[in-house]
């Protein structure tokens, strides 16, 4: 269902570049200012975050190089009591999986 929503953000032509626009950027603010450093040049990790308790979220895209598909993720880790760090680094080891299948490897 977060895929799903994601895909018809990002393909809605009313609101799909404000909805991307309003993410924090990989390496570059908000949330993300810390994570994906090496992906900040390209802007290529647009996310959102989220913690409740042991819950951790992170939804976003991973807009690949020119010519290749957009990815839209939904990651959710539960029960990860005293596991914040271990969890996130999960999270974005996936994402930058994702993102060096776009692009090969940080620009």
């Amino acid at each position: 269902a977060a895929g799903a929503l994601l895909r018809t953000g990002y393909l809605e032509s009313k609101i799909g570049p404000e909805f991307v626009a309003q993410l924090a950027v990989g390496g570059v603010d908000g949330t993300l200012r810390s994570r994906f450093k090496p992906w900040a040049k390209a802007r290529a990790v647009r996310a959102k975050t989220g913690t409740l308790n042991a819950s951790f979220a992170l939804s976003g895209y991973v807009l690949s190089a020119p010519g290749k598909p957009v990815v839209a993720f939904a990651l959710f880790v539960n029960g990860a009591s005293g596991k914040a760090g271990a969890a996130r680094a999960l999270m974005d080891k996936v994402v930058d999986a994702v993102a060096r299948a776009g692009w090969g490897s940080p620009p």
